[in-house]
């Protein structure tokens, strides 16, 4: 045991000594050829030599300019990125970013990934425009704080994630669900902000007070090719995800790529991964057909806890049938889609709690929610969207969500798509959704027992009660609880953007 003491001694005074030796180093598109030293008046012209001169702890701050920064960045552990707006907060104003005035810090990869994370980072007040690739991406990291960053037209060379190939039983089900094998289905398109975690990686991610949007260039709009915000882990990595105050939009679906693949956020397990995330204050809007608003998807054997709190999502009727403001989307039982793929059948055990609360979905070209255990109902797995039981995972995701949630005015992609049943608040397929104390629009509640509401079957779906499909388990009834619904409408703070 001695022996152990003194080597995580020697690791802390390492770490110690290494952080006292640091130094600070500046970087400005631009900047004078001449006499480029790196310092605050004789700044470094280019993102290649503020990489190659700094080490690991070092402060790269990059100046404000008209220029962009173009070439992207490789970081070394424990650096921080730092740009004109570091300092201010969008978070005094209670909302989502502030907007910057005056210059700011633009820096872009064209040809690839524009901030490449290592161990340890901060990355906060940029504007990453029209990276070719992720905008700031990180692979097996131990932690990174994202904050304070606006992100435009990402992926722009609609690059994919070829290192991380979904789960064949995953593929297979969308590949049948969508009916068009002819579509790229093996990779994830890369992110605005994406980390990805293989192996036994452990991984603590902050992104705070960030607008991923499209970019404009001769009147047209770019969108984001890829998530705003992915998260994808497999074999047994772990990860913590909190991310507060986002708003994201005009995300864009890579024509050869599944479209269902594309969502404001995206969170994706496999293997035996295992991955709590907190999600507050987020809002999610305008984005291209069947893009959803926040996906949550675990398979094989992986556990994925998610609390949402204060979202917002607003969609459109011409972003179509597979266009959901939320989708959850679990594995438990025998498989039956992977040879649809080329894979094997085998027994999944995926496991996944979420809980949402003060949140509202409205105007979702499909349901609001789809909640889909697409093999059987999951003895272990717990849906709350109010009123549900407590769980005993040791953090944030144990309490019951309190509800008042806003759920109503969707599935309006019903007026231009046969395909969508109108009025369609909910789909549950194999699962049961707890969902008191919510607010489902006018006029779509009906008396329950002692004076109380309930949600009207009318504007859900729920597998074996009123809804058939393939994938509705026979043996089980999906259930949903929605007594006492709310019979007005919450007030929820809305920052306006």
């Amino acid at each position: 045991m001695k022996w152990k003491n003194t080597f995580f001694m020697l690791i802390f005074v390492f770490n110690f000594l290494a952080t006292l030796s640091a130094k600070t180093w500046y970087v400005q598109g631009g900047a004078p050829i001449i006499n480029s030293q790196g310092t605050l008046e004789h700044p470094f012209y280019s993102l290649a030599q503020v990489q190659a001169a700094s080490s690991a702890h070092d402060t790269i701050y990059v100046l404000p300019s008209l220029f962009v920064l173009d070439g992207g960045i490789i970081l070394k552990d424990g650096q921080h990125l730092l740009g004109q707006s570091s300092d201010e907060s969008g978070a005094n104003s209670g909302c989502f970013c502030s907007s910057f005035d005056g210059l700011v810090s633009l820096i872009t990869n064209s040809s690839g990934d524009a901030v490449t994370l290592a161990h340890d980072n901060i990355v906060s007040g940029l504007h990453i425009v029209n990276a070719g690739g992720y905008a700031i991406f990180g692979h097996n990291i131990h932690s990174a704080e994202i904050s304070h960053n606006v992100i435009t037209g990402a992926n722009q060379l609609q690059l994919l994630q070829e290192n991380f190939a979904l789960s064949t039983e995953f593929r297979g089900f969308i590949v049948d669900r969508i009916g068009n094998p002819n579509l790229q289905n093996e990779f994830f398109p890369r992110s605005a902000i994406g980390f990805m975690g293989t192996f036994s990686s452990q991984m603590t991610l902050q992104v705070n007070d960030t607008i991923i949007k499209g970019t404009e260039e001769g009147g047209i709009v770019l969108g984001n090719y890829g998530p705003g915000i992915a998260l994808l882990l497999t074999d047994q990595a772990q990860a913590t995800l909190y991310i507060d105050k986002a708003r994201i939009s005009q995300t864009t679906s890579i024509p050869t790529v599944i479209p269902n693949y594309t969502a404001g956020i995206y969170l994706y397990l496999s293997g035996h991964a295992n991955a709590s995330a907190l999600i507050e204050n987020v809002k999610v809007d305008d984005l291209d057909i069947s893009n959803d608003g926040m996906d949550v998807v675990n398979v094989e054997d992986s556990q994925l806890n998610v609390v949402i709190r204060k979202y917002q999502f607003r969609g459109r009727p011409e972003q179509g049938q597979f266009s959901q403001g939320l989708e959850a989307i679990t594995t438990y039982g025998m498989g039956e889609f992977a040879p649809i793929v080329g894979g094997v059948i085998r027994n999944h055990t995926a496991t996944m709690i979420l809980r949402m609360e003060g949140s509202e979905i409205t105007d979702s070209a499909s349901v609001g929610f789809l909640l889909c255990s697409f093999l059987q109902k999951s003895p272990t797995s717990v849906f709350d969207l109010g009123g549900g039981p407590k769980t005993h995972i040791g953090n944030f995701v144990d309490k019951p969500s309190r509800g008042y949630n806003k759920i109503y005015h969707n599935s309006t992609g019903a007026a231009f798509n046969p395909s969508i049943a109108p009025f369609k608040n909910l789909t549950i397929l194999n699962a049961t959704l707890f969902a008191r104390r919510n607010w489902w629009g006018k006029g779509t509640t009906v008396k329950a027992r002692f004076g109380l509401r309930k949600l009207n079957l009318e504007f859900a779906n729920v597998c074996g009660v009123n809804f058939s499909d393939k994938l509705c388990d026979p043996t089980e009834k999906s259930k949903l609880i929605t007594v006492p619904a709310l019979v007005k409408e919450p007030r929820h703070h809305d920052c306006g953007h």
